[in-house]
This record gives C-alpha cells, structure tokens and sequence, in this order.
C-alpha cells in the first residue's frame, strides 16, 4: 500500500515491514510479546539454539540486513531474493509452532 503512493521511501518501507514481522510493539519489560521473535525463541530447543539464540531469528535479521542492502543498491532482483527467503523462515517458525499444538 505504502509504496504505491510515493510518499515513503523504499527504506522506510522495508523498516516497517521488519519492525511489524519482527514485533515493534511486543510487550515491555513485564509482559512477553507474541510475534515471530518472540514465538521463535519460545519454540527455541537445544536442536534450533545456539548460546541461547534461535538460529532461525539469527537467520532472520541476516536477510533482512542483506534485502535491506540489497534495496540500497537498487538491486531488486536480490531484494525480492531476500524476501522469498524471510518467507520460508516465517513459514518455519510457523510450522513449528503448528506442530507444538498438534
């Protein structure tokens, strides 16, 4: 929506997407939020963690560093990479969490 009406630059708009995927308003320092971070590292095994980190939120801020990157040099074809990517290490944690209630 926002990048239709060239009000936000194309920075702007992938910040927003990584701070909406990643939880800009998960919680504070009482209550735990509920969004991917926050449910991957809940689903955090000691197969998935590494030093007490999910892999997959470590894998997550790589490629969304790397699209972000990728956007600055006008690179789209990388950036959507990128994208495709983030997706299926959503689609993961979701798959995850589907399976911990199944």
């Amino acid at each position: 929506e926002y990048a239709f009406d060239n009000t936000m630059s194309a920075d702007s708009i992938w910040d927003a997407a990584v701070a909406s995927l990643t939880g800009w308003a998960e919680g504070d320092a009482t209550v735990e939020g509920l969004l991917f971070f926050t449910v991957s590292r809940a689903l955090c095994t000691d197969d998935t963690c590494k030093d007490g980190k999910n892999q997959i939120n470590d894998l997550l801020v790589t490629a969304f560093k790397d699209g972000k990157s990728e956007l600055q040099k006008n690179n789209c074809a990388e950036a959507e990479s990128k994208i495709q990517d983030i997706e299926k290490l959503l689609q993961t944690i979701l798959t995850d969490l589907v399976a911990l209630f199944a």
